[in-house]
């Protein structure tokens, strides 16, 4: 809950919302081989908003990185999903192990 009512009122956030859509659009691939430490990489296999091959891309460039895929999770699943616990648990787990 208090995650949504960050979100509010929107128009607090709206400008660097938008800039930070331009600046998106802008990029191609980003050089995320040059990232050293160990990364997580979580995706929910019904996010609408990332295409799963960005993920899937930063793991397979990014060295000692691992993907999980929230089943059934949306952009807002690792928050909001059936599997959410588990994704939280995968999260603290792996910075336990990166300590």
């Amino acid at each position: 809950m208090r995650f949504y009512v960050s979100m509010y009122p929107f128009n607090k956030g709206k400008e660097g919302t938008w800039n930070d859509v331009e600046q998106g659009a802008a990029l191609d691939k980003l050089d995320v081989a040059r990232i050293q430490c160990p990364s997580l990489i979580m995706h929910g296999t019904r996010d609408n908003e990332v295409l799963i091959g960005d993920s899937e891309y930063a793991a397979e460039n990014i060295e000692n990185s691992e993907l999980f895929l929230i089943e059934e999770g949306t952009h807002f699943g690792y928050w909001v999903s059936d599997h959410a616990y588990e994704a939280q648990q995968k999260a603290i787990s792996f910075f336990r192990d990166h300590l």
